[in-house]
């Protein structure tokens, strides 16, 4: 298990890549049932209000819902089930970063995730952004579940686009 993982010496990419690409599967180590959201902080920056938290569009059993969050201290691009849901169910995610090398530009996250969460529960889909208010190079990103921490055998990798 991990309480976080980063990804950091990422101005080395800036030279080669346009954007970048993360892609999740993960699992939250809590013995209980139920969602768990996922932060994602940009060089270590946790400070109020740095962050616009997400938009999204949700698809949830035969429910769909929008809408957005506000201000924060991160952004909120996936959700994971817990250790009591279906069993060796993760959360998956791919989550683009848009020119987070730019320094004309906010980075601004997208991402698409899917989770299968316990009967008593639901199954969700969702389409989601973010933006970071800093124009500074991307240097690290970190990934943190809200509580608790990430199971055995969840995996985040990092891909660079041109």
């Amino acid at each position: 298990t991990a309480s976080s993982i980063t990804f950091s010496g990422l101005s080395g990419y800036a030279a080669d890549y346009k954007h970048l690409q993360v892609r999740a599967i993960t699992r939250d180590a809590r013995a209980i049932s139920g969602a768990n959201n996922v932060i994602m902080r940009f060089n270590g920056d946790s400070g109020a209000g740095n962050y616009y938290q997400l938009h999204f569009l949700k698809g949830s059993d035969s429910n769909v819902s929008a809408g957005s969050e506000g201000y924060a201290s991160y952004i909120l691009p996936y959700t994971e089930p817990s250790a009591n849901d279906t069993t060796n169910a993760f959360g998956a995610a791919v989550i683009d970063l848009l020119d987070p090398f730019n320094a004309n530009k906010y980075t601004t996250s997208r991402s698409i995730m899917g989770v299968n969460l316990d009967a008593q529960y639901s199954t969700q889909s969702k389409l989601s952004s973010g933006l970071w208010f800093n124009r500074a190079a991307l240097t690290s990103i970190t990934f943190l579940p809200i509580v608790g921490s990430f199971s055995a055998n969840s995996r985040l990798s990092l891909y660079g686009v041109k």
